[in-house]
């Protein structure tokens, strides 16, 4: 008896469980129906998105910097070498890969001095634009262009920043750069001094060479220790003025000076013939030299309708002077027998240079 109230148990659960099921599905159908048709009344659809920080702008793929993390690089040197496609280095200018090297401008005035990027902050740069293949504007031989805006300057006075940097590699090395800036209304005036110590000294970079002459075995063995002490000056001004929006003219000039660049040092080569000592010849060599450049720019930028106008003139005169003493020391010690040679050396420069666009 119990066990057929069992069996009648659970035919009885399986019939509610059939029947719960089939009633489930029945209703889901019309959930499913009436879910499309809200999907379908919908008022609107909303799509956000921000413009990408890199994009064609005419002949140039322009990077926006304001509001990137690009903002807080440093300089506009370390700012360069993380766009897409550059490379830049401190003083060595900046090179589009696949191009070569790059002419770089700030607000339309070619850059003469690749170390006027390192004094300029990131966060002063609006936007880059980087040309690849520059057009009649620019001069056949230009492989890329680096054009750089920088933000416009808010507020009038005065403005001071001193840079100084030090470090040891070989040598100690320094360098100091005090910047100076006026501003009032349109009117921009920077002036800068830079000045840099570089020292460097190098010895004991032993070598032996081994060859064979017959049964005879020759050993040569050399060493060399070379110093150098280098003092440069640069001081420059500029002025940028803007009328408007559509028109801005500037000027700037640079001089490089060098009054002392000396080179000293000696060269040892001692040659054996099989263990003993027969011949040595050392050389003692002093450079000398001294430079001084005059660097200067000035330059329009202009649209009148559709017409731009971009003018620049360019100018570089300079001198150097090069002196060079070499003694030559000579000893046979076989013959018993030195020889000495005394070379001088003085060679002078002459660099002028005017081009206009």
């Amino acid at each position: 008896m119990e066990s057929k109230m069992k069996n009648g148990i659970v035919m009885v659960v399986l019939c509610l469980a059939t029947l719960q099921m089939v009633s489930a599905q029945e209703p889901q159908t019309e959930v499913a129906t009436d879910t499309a048709t809200k999907t379908i009344e919908l008022n609107e659809v909303v799509v956000k998105s921000l413009l990408p920080k890199t994009r064609v702008s005419g002949d140039a793929m322009r990077t926006f910097i304001v509001g990137s993390s690009l903002e807080t690089a440093g300089t506009a040197t370390d700012l360069l070498g993380k766009l897409p496609m550059l490379k830049a280095e401190k003083g060595e200018g900046v090179e589009v890969f696949g191009r070569g090297q790059a002419e770089v401008y700030i607000n339309g005035r070619k850059v003469q001095d690749m170390n006027e990027l390192d004094r300029l902050r990131s966060e002063d740069i609006l936007h880059v634009d980087v040309i690849t293949s520059p057009g009649a504007r620019y001069a056949a031989t230009t492989k890329a262009v680096v054009r750089i805006t920088t933000k416009k300057k808010q507020g009038d006075g005065w403005s001071f920043v001193e840079e100084l940097s030090g470090y040891y590699q070989y040598g100690l090395s320094g360098a100091n750069n005090l910047t100076v800036n006026f501003r009032t209304g349109n009117l921009d005036i920077t002036g800068s001094l830079w000045c840099s110590s570089y020292g460097h000294s190098r010895g004991n970079s032993p070598s032996n060479l081994f060859y064979l002459v017959g049964d005879d075995v020759y050993v040569g063995r050399s060493t060399q220790d070379i110093k150098n002490r280098w003092n440069c000056y640069a001081p420059q001004l500029q002025f940028n003025y803007m009328i408007n929006e559509n028109h801005s003219f500037g000027a700037y000039y640079k001089w490089d000076y060098s009054p002392k660049d000396l080179r000293n040092g000696w060269f040892l080569m001692n040659n054996e013939k099989n263990g003993v000592l027969a011949e040595s010849m050392l050389s003692d060599i002093v450079k000398e030299s001294n430079y001084s450049n005059h660097l200067f720019n000035a330059y329009y930028n202009g649209k009148v309708r559709q017409l731009s106008i971009d003018w620049n003139i360019d100018g570089l005169f300079g001198k150097e002077l090069e002196k060079s003493t070499t003694v030559e020391t000579v000893t046979y010690y076989e013959d018993v027998l030195q020889q000495k040679n005394e070379v001088h050396n003085q060679t002078n420069y002459r660099n002028s240079f005017l081009a206009t666009k």
